[in-house]
């Protein structure tokens, strides 16, 4: 039993050592694997990382535009929801933009909904301008709206 002892002590601080001096020399390497990276490769990281979070990375302003599309004797007024979208990403293409908007009066009651889909690409750190044909009532003073969904690529 003596001479057991001493043995696995032995072993359990040449396990500690080891163990460490594993874990210094691989920290070490991946350290020196991040530093050496070609720029492709972490253009490449970046672009799956962008593309799995592209719709938190738009952000834009809208307005509604009313227009009278009626002739020189006729008057036929139509509202219009324009605006623009920008991309905050760094690599990654963002297109076919989903966009919820919702209509509200003056008292802040819900008129009405209209969903639709920009079908454009937007380049990263650029803008695109939409305009989308809305029918809404006269009534609406307000409206809000929402990215809900966009592709990446």
């Amino acid at each position: 039993m003596k001479k057991i002892l001493p043995i696995i002590i032995v072993g359990i601080i040449t396990g500690a050592i080891g163990f460490f001096a594993g874990k210094t020399v691989g920290y070490d390497e991946a350290e020196r694997m991040q530093k050496y990276r070609s720029v492709e490769s972490i253009k490449s990281d970046l672009k799956e990382r962008e593309i799995k979070i592209v719709s938190t990375l738009l952000n834009g302003t809208a307005r509604i535009e009313t227009r009278n599309e009626g002739g020189f004797f006729s008057s036929k007024k139509s509202k219009y929801l324009t605006g623009k979208i920008t991309n905050n990403a760094l690599v990654a293409k963002a297109k076919d933009v989903k966009v919820i908007v919702t209509f509200l009066s003056k008292t802040k009651s819900e008129i009405g909904k209209a969903e639709f889909t920009i079908y454009e690409y937007i380049e990263p750190g650029k803008s695109q301008s939409f305009e989308k044909k809305v029918n809404v009532s006269q009534d609406v003073t307000e409206f809000s709206w929402n990215i809900v969904n966009a592709k990446a690529e």
